[in-house]
């Protein structure tokens, strides 16, 4: 039996969500790629970070704004440490518009950890597609294009990790 926990609108608490975790409370957390913040890209917004607790409550965590990118959020694959941080990848945007990993903290603080090299570089890759991190704080990921060009148009994608 399907139970729907949330309708999104497409206003303040975003739109188009890209899937979602669970912590072991049961509280689910997800990232929408527009939505939330109108201004960012009009009209449909730069996305938002939400939670749905066990009892089906949603609220937004984070909205996206035009201050920390220009375009639609396009973040990918949400996750969540032990302490409650929420880290995640955004394909596009950051100091080099090539992509950037971010950490929201559990008072809802948005930083920029790592924003990818240029796409000048085209060696190092672009488009961030998916983060993990091990017990020793590294993370991994997969970048989409780039890299190699010898047999792919717009290069065949790296795998990528950033040590702090």
């Amino acid at each position: 039996k399907e139970t729907v926990l949330h309708r999104f609108s497409g206003h303040t608490d975003g739109a188009n969500p890209l899937g979602v975790i669970q912590d072991p409370r049961g509280n689910l957390y997800g990232l929408t790629s527009f939505g939330g913040y109108p201004k960012c890209y009009p009209p449909t917004g730069c996305g938002t970070i939400f939670k749905v607790d066990p009892s089906g409550k949603f609220s937004v965590l984070f909205t996206f704004t035009p201050e920390i990118m220009p375009e639609p959020s396009f973040a990918i694959h949400l996750l969540r440490d032990s302490e409650g941080n929420l880290y995640g990848v955004n394909q596009i945007g950051g100091a080099n518009f090539s992509g950037f990993l971010f950490k929201i903290d559990i008072s809802g603080k948005f930083t920029n950890l790592f924003s990818f090299p240029s796409t000048a570089q085209q060696q190092d890759g672009s488009m961030p597609m998916g983060v993990t991190r091990d017990s020793a704080g590294n993370f991994y990921g997969a970048m989409l294009i780039n890299g190699s060009r010898t047999n792919c148009g717009f290069g065949c994608g790296t795998v990528f990790k950033i040590t702090f």
